[in-house]
């Protein structure tokens, strides 16, 4: 059936008729909350098999230790936290698939299986590794071979025929996979001549990364059981051989199907590893001793790299902003047409019709949030704001109302172009705190905006900070101001000035301080200040604003490569 939402069909994106059984909740909660609590009990109950399992293996304090470390699991956490997405549903039951065959209830064991295949067409794939692991590992080539079979057979039935059947076309994402030329094929080819090559193909220092992040939280038990770990080869590999860098991030959900293997491999790294500390000291008192050394490693482990929940979920508090939003959102008649935000799209999701922005089809509304430092799926921030100053310019849609960097369009055929320059200064020459990203290490607070491309010419930005504390009387407190965190690498680009101060405040008396510097444009807008050595972040930044230094700055040079006339003359 045709998606009306998304203007495509539900099974051309991914096979997952699972999600039928959801339907009935969302009928009585039509709202995305209902689906986020869905998949929140889906991945809580995904901790009870590997709970029994470890307790199985190693008794109820064992089984304890490793729900704890399940519930901290970075992995999890970011599926759970990063909108809705079917493949959660499979964590509880490849969990409970593991759990059944390693009991013998074999039944059981391949419903729960078959379930998961239903939640996304990869973990056919999946199961026909876990056929492999069936016959190497636990010695059942009959069950395994049988698995293999169903398995790979179900995966090619329906990425080379159910899918494009659907889709009316080829598959979407292969230009993840671009950097590979001449097919399936002729990879499999290349790599069986060179094993090498497929190796080097899948390292980067981000996906080195990655892995660490994934096994460092389970105290790298998974190392000392890595035939545990075979059934989630194929999700591993689809995601380290992506060139595209959420696949092979932790909060996502791109490694939920992991999850159950990398538990289940940790749980018997961890009998291993009690097994070698007995080895070295085979007294039989010192047993319990060598027990709970090793589950205090794995408890240590998950205590020092799992998340900390109540800093983790600081970002989803309701706030002024979340506020502004619902009343926005109010404002859009039930029977109109919306195009959104990709973030934004569930919120308005029982309209009549939705598309996610930049596509607008001729929406009656549009409801964009230019209050978010990042990267804007399914392209770049900067293209949605061209795509938006664009719709002004056309003179088709005006700006019906703004709250905190929220603007909601209304169309208005044939209506003229109005001067807008208080709305566009608000959007984007003007940020508060609870518009940027704070991000803290070791000894420093710095706080990220959004990169956007600043109009040509001079420009002065003026930054405000307040003191949240009394500050010894004395103390040098040092700003740096940046242009751009470049990449992933981490790297501080320094800008062209470096302003080196002390907050002109009483040791008694909390106040803000105020300091300016000038750049040249073109190039990516300055949003990032840093303060050095305060670890307990007694100044924090108020806010950034930017004007025009001189004649060479206009705010027209917002809409690129021409000039609008709803910016007037503004300068």
């Amino acid at each position: 059936k045709n998606n009306k939402k998304l203007k495509r069909k539900f099974l051309g994106e991914h096979f997952s008729p699972l999600l039928v059984l959801i339907a009935p909740f969302y009928r009585f909660w039509p709202a995305p909350e209902c689906l986020l609590v869905v998949q929140s009990a889906a991945l809580a109950l995904g901790a009870w098999p590997i709970y029994q399992l470890a307790r199985f293996r190693l008794g109820h304090g064992a089984g304890l230790v490793a729900m704890y470390a399940y519930f901290v699991y970075p992995p999890l956490l970011g599926t759970a936290l990063h909108d809705f997405h079917e493949v959660a549903l499979a964590v509880p039951l490849l969990g409970f698939a593991i759990w059944w065959q390693s009991q013998g209830r074999i039944g059981l064991f391949v419903l729960a299986l078959a379930a998961a295949v239903l939640c996304k067409e990869e973990l056919a794939l999946t199961a026909a590794t876990f056929g492999i692991y069936l016959a190497i590992v636990r010695r059942d080539g009959k069950t395994g071979g049988a698995l293999f079979a169903a398995g790979l057979a179900v995966f090619l039935l329906l990425v080379c025929a159910v899918l494009p059947a659907f889709r009316g076309g080829p598959l979407p994402f292969a230009d993840r996979y671009s950097q590979f030329s001449g097919g399936l094929g002729e990879i499999v080819a290349h790599a069986k001549q060179d094993p090498a090559w497929l190796l080097a193909a899948c390292w980067s220092a981000p996906k080195g990364r990655y892995l660490l992040e994934l096994l460092r939280p389970l105290g790298f038990l998974p190392l000392l059981a890595p035939l545990e770990c075979l059934p989630a080869l194929p999700t591993l590999a689809r995601n380290l051989l992506s060139n595209h860098e959420p696949q092979f991030e932790i909060y996502f959900h791109y490694p939920a199907p992991l999850i159950p293997f990398f538990f289940a491999a940790a749980v018997v790294g961890l009998g291993r590893l009690r097994a070698g500390m007995l080895r070295l000291v085979p007294a039989v008192t010192r047993a319990p001793g060598a027990h709970w050394a090793a589950l205090g490693w794995l408890a240590l482990a998950a205590t020092l790299w799992g998340v900390s929940l109540p800093r983790r979920m600081e970002r989803y508090v309701p706030d002024a902003r979340a506020e502004a939003f619902h009343e926005l959102r109010q404002l859009i008649p039930a029977d109109a047409s919306v195009s959104a935000h990709n973030r934004l799209v569930p919120h308005v999701a029982n309209r009549r019709e939705v598309c996610t922005f930049p596509v607008v089809r001729d929406a009656d509304y549009v409801l964009l949030d230019f209050g978010y430092p990042d990267f804007e799926y399914p392209v770049h921030a900067e293209t949605h704001r061209q795509k938006f100053l664009r719709l002004l310019a056309d003179g088709e849609y005006r700006v019906f109302a703004t709250r905190e960097k929220f603007v909601l369009l209304r169309r208005q055929i044939g209506a003229a172009p109005a001067p807008l320059p208080e709305v566009l200064d608000d959007l984007f020459f003007r940020y508060r705190r609870e518009h940027m990203r704070r991000i803290q290490d070791k000894h420093d607070v710095y706080w990220q905006g959004a990169s956007w491309y600043f109009p040509p010419g001079r420009w002065r930005a003026t930054a405000t900070v307040e003191s949240r504390r009394s500050l010894p009387a004395g103390e040098t407190v040092t700003f740096s101001i940046h242009p751009y965190l470049g990449g992933r690498t981490g790297e501080w680009s320094l800008g062209d000035q470096i302003v080196d101060a002390v907050p002109a405040a009483d040791a008694g008396s909390p106040a803000e301080w105020s300091f300016s510097w000038e750049f040249d444009q073109p190039r990516r807008q300055m949003l990032s200040l840093r303060i050095h050595n305060d670890p307990r972040e007694r100044l924090r930044l108020k806010s950034i604003e930017y004007h025009p230094a001189d004649a060479s700055a206009t705010r027209a040079g917002l809409l690129l490569p021409e000039i609008s006339p709803i910016f007037g003359n503004t300068k």
